[in-house]
């Protein structure tokens, strides 16, 4: 039984039996895991490994790529197999295998449909028909090789005694063949097929090529959509079919076929399943100039098997000794054909009008296989001479070669000094034949023997009538390279005459070369001392850079130095802030605005009292209620002399933490030198780094300028962060400065305050003294009267107004100092106070 086999870049096709099977031609890369494995095995799914990574192909690959996410890829991509890929051989032995099967008896014949070398790109199939059949060997099949044209002219022109012109649009190749019953006659392979427009689409549409590929498949030519992607596929399915066409007139010749009418056109293969590619085929055709005359343009039935059709066609006429040759595949004009005659009956002349002739195969073999039979068939071998006379001349031969002419002009004379001496053979043997029978036959054997040579002699007439032609074919085109080579060797001596010309302009082109050399030498050389002088720059400048390291090192020490001031700073403004809050109270202020209000009546009543007594002065010194008022009074007196003590124990307090306020002031002083030290440095620095940039300008040496650019820009960065640090703390520095500034300023008239008040209290202990020193009870009470008096004016006056111009001072260093709450309290103290003052004056 035997097979038939076509492997294109999408698809495997196999035919058997009259039936068809088919598997992508696609593979997908796997893991070796073992449960990938597993997997792998129980779906019966063949693979092949190689290192670290495993590959399935056919279907199976396109179903394992969606459950492991991954992506098939093209076994042939092109079309042709290439040994650009260490695993390609065995994965297309894998795929074939996958398809096709194993032979069931050893031996069994296989065609395989393999595509020409192609005209317009490099390469060849080579590689491609040598692995195939190496690996259809190995599989225990007898392959041959089949065009891929070739086939579909089998499957689809069988109706024309496999004469036409068939043409194979394949996924990766097109292919076409002129077949002169079933005999190809001339072939074109094009690097170009399906899988171009399906390229083109993809990338015109930004759409992925298996999509574009599968709507193709459904496209209709004559009827294309009216999206955008039907639009693009029609485009370029009318630029491949245009291309096929005019490749088809450059390299068909004109005199490959000799039919009268018109030549019909089969056309198959993966590009041809669309609806509409044979009425598309016939315009492209139409428009453009063919060596022959074409008809019907028909597409082949169940056109992607086709070929794979074909090449069983052929391998079952091979395994029925059908003349289909035995090639090597290292012969890249393998010619294998159809034998049709094979199905006529035995009896029937091989050279009938009506059969084709095996490729490969000549009307002289034939014609003389024909004359041995008739060499005892009397007169029919006579016939079979005449008939096979006209057709010894090989059909390849030119009318205008004299050599091929003197050939068969011998050839011409020997058949009829033969046929002469077979009649004259066949004469005597009829009059000798009753006398001398075992003589004659002896005789005759002899002459048959002479004639038996005589045959083979004509037989190498006309092998060397064949290899005349040969050499007739060479030496044209060995003319024709004669007259190009003079060509060229004219256009050689004419370019040879401009080069002369252009040398002398070479040689002063030279000289002035030379002289610029020279010149670019001395820039060099001074382009080298720049150079050395940049390079002692860049050795200052990482000097100075490891001392700004270190000064920065020495800020960060002082930053972090300043960080633990200010915290202490925070701490103690938040101590301040509760003792501002203490006195802040909201019961503290109500009571002691509650006494300045009973201090300020008591001291109305007292200045009423004070008045009554200055009219009557002398009549009081016995009144016993004055002198109870005037004791009380003085009690009175005594609990704002113990309050002014507590204020004035406060404001010592105060006083102290404005002193340590000072302090930290002084050290933010010298904190002041070492900033304006540093910002010297930094811009001592950046004067160097600006002279380094100076000195980098004129180096000639891109990648070191490049290179300490990008020093320097890092060098800038750092002191552009130190000069952002160096800002922060001017930033807080001022800030402590003024918050400093306001706490002197309220110590300060805290202490005026008290020292006012101190004076006042001494003049009051004065006056207390002087009253000590009078005896009499009428000058104890005239002393307590002027001390009331004087403690109104001199003491609780000052007093109040002292504390509330301190507390007003107080509170709004409070306020500037965010302590919203303080400020407002200090605030109201202060406002009361001034008003006692006021009233008591």
């Amino acid at each position: 039984m035997a097979t038939g086999l076509d492997v294109d870049a999408r698809h495997a096709v196999v035919a058997r039996d009259g039936a068809t099977d088919a598997e992508r031609a696609a593979y997908v890369e796997l893991p070796t895991d073992e449960m990938v494995l597993e997997m792998l095995s129980s779906a019966d799914a063949e693979y092949v490994e190689r290192g670290d990574s495993a590959f399935a192909v056919g279907d199976a690959a396109a179903d394992f790529a969606d459950m492991f996410n991954a992506t098939t890829e093209e076994l042939l991509p092109s079309g042709i197999l290439t040994g650009d890929r260490e695993a390609g051989a065995d994965l297309l032995e894998l795929l074939v295998a996958q398809v096709a099967g194993s032979p069931e008896d050893e031996g069994e014949p296989i065609g395989y449909a393999v595509p020409p070398d192609p005209v317009d790109a490099g390469g060849d199939a080579l590689y491609h028909r040598r692995t195939l059949d190496d690996r259809l060997t190995a599989l225990g099949y007898d392959p041959a090789p089949i065009d891929r044209a070739t086939a579909v002219g089998y499957a689809a022109l069988a109706g024309e005694e496999y004469t036409g012109l068939a043409i194979a649009l394949g996924a990766g190749t097109t292919d076409a063949v002129l077949l002169d019953r079933g005999a190809p006659v001339a072939r074109v392979g094009l690097a170009r097929g399906g899988r171009w427009i399906d390229e083109q689409v993809a990338e015109a549409t930004d759409r992925p090529i298996e999509n574009v590929a599968a709507e193709r498949d459904a496209f209709d030519l004559e009827h294309p959509s009216s999206d955008g992607v039907g639009g693009v596929l029609s485009v370029y399915y009318e630029n491949l079919l245009s291309y096929v066409a005019e490749q088809l007139a450059r390299n068909l010749p004109a005199d490959a076929i000799d039919r009268d009418g018109p030549l019909p056109v089969a056309v198959a293969g993966d590009a041809a399943v669309p609806d509409g590619v044979a009425p598309a085929l016939a315009d492209a055709l139409a428009d453009i100039d063919l060596p022959f005359e074409f008809g019907d343009v028909a597409v082949a039935d169940d056109p992607r098997t086709a070929a794979a059709r074909g090449a069983l066609v052929a391998a079952t006429e091979r395994d029925a000794d059908a003349a289909t040759p035995d090639r090597a595949l290292d012969d890249a004009a393998f010619e294998p054909a159809l034998a049709a005659a094979s199905t006529l009956p035995a009896e029937e002349p091989a050279a009938s009008d009506d059969v084709a002739a095996p490729a490969g195969a000549d009307r002289s073999e034939a014609t003389i296989t024909d004359f041995g039979d008739g060499a005892t068939g009397g007169e029919g071998g006579e016939t079979g001479a005449d008939d096979d006379g006209d057709s010894g001349s090989s059909p390849s031969v030119s009318a205008d070669s004299s050599a091929a002419a003197d050939v068969n002009t011998e050839l011409r004379a020997a058949v009829d000094d033969l046929e002469s001496e077979i009649a004259e053979l066949s004469g005597r043997v009829d009059e000798l034949a009753d006398a001398r029978e075992t003589d004659v036959s002896a005789r005759d054997g002899d002459r048959v023997d002479a004639l038996t040579e005589r045959v083979d002699d004509l037989a190498d007439v006309t092998a060397r009538s064949e290899a005349v032609d040969d050499v007739e074919s060479d030496l044209d085109d060995l003319s024709t390279r004669v007259d190009e080579l003079s060509a060229d060797v004219e256009s050689l001596a004419d370019r040879i005459g401009g080069e002369d010309a252009a040398s002398d302009e070479l040689a002063e082109d030279l000289a002035a070369a030379t002289d610029r050399l020279d010149a670019l030498g001395e820039r060099v050389d001074e382009q080298e001392a720049s150079v050395e002088n940049v390079e002692n720059d860049v050795e200052t400048i990482d000097e100075d850079v490891d001392a700004i390291g270190g000064t920065v090192e020495s800020i960060e020490d002082e930053v972090a130095t300043l960080d633990e001031t200010v915290e202490t700073v925070r701490g103690r403004t938040a101590s301040l802030s509760d003792d501002l809050d203490d006195l802040a109270d909201a019961a503290a202020v109500a009571e002691l605005r509650s006494d300045l209000a009973t201090v300020s009546a008591r001291v109305d009543d007292v200045a009423d009292e004070v008045d009554e007594l200055a009219d009557d002065v002398d009549d009081a010194e016995n009144d016993d209620a004055l002198r109870e008022s005037v004791e009380d009074a003085a009690s009175r007196l005594d609990a704002v002399e113990g309050r002014v003590d507590e204020l004035i124990e406060r404001t010592d307090g105060l006083a102290e933490r404005v002193d340590d306020h000072d302090e930290r002031i002084d050290a933010l002083g010298d904190l002041d030198e070492t900033v304006a030290a540093l910002e010297t440095t930094v811009d001592d620095l950046e004067g160097r780094i600006d002279a380094a940039e100076s000195a980098l300008d004129g180096a000639a040496d891109a990648e070191a300028l490049a290179a300490v650019r990008e020093d320097l820009g890092a060098v800038r960065e750092d002191v552009d962060a130190v000069r952002t640090d160096v800002d922060g703390v001017e930033a807080t520095a001022e800030s402590a400065r003024d918050d400093a500034s306001e706490a002197r300023e309220t110590a300060s008239e805290a202490r005026e305050a008290t020292s006012s008040l101190d004076a006042e209290i001494e003049n009051v202990r004065d006056l207390a003294a002087a009253a000590d020193d009078r005896a009499e009870p009428r000058d104890d009470a005239e002393l307590r009267e002027i001390a009331a008096e004087e403690a109104r004016r001199r003491v609780l006056a000052p007093v109040a107004g002292a504390a509330g111009v301190a507390s007003l001072a107080a509170g709004g260093a409070a306020a500037v100092a965010q302590f919203l709450l303080v400020g407002a309290a200090l605030l109201a103290v202060g406002v009361a106070c001034l008003a006692v003052a006021l009233r008591v004056r």
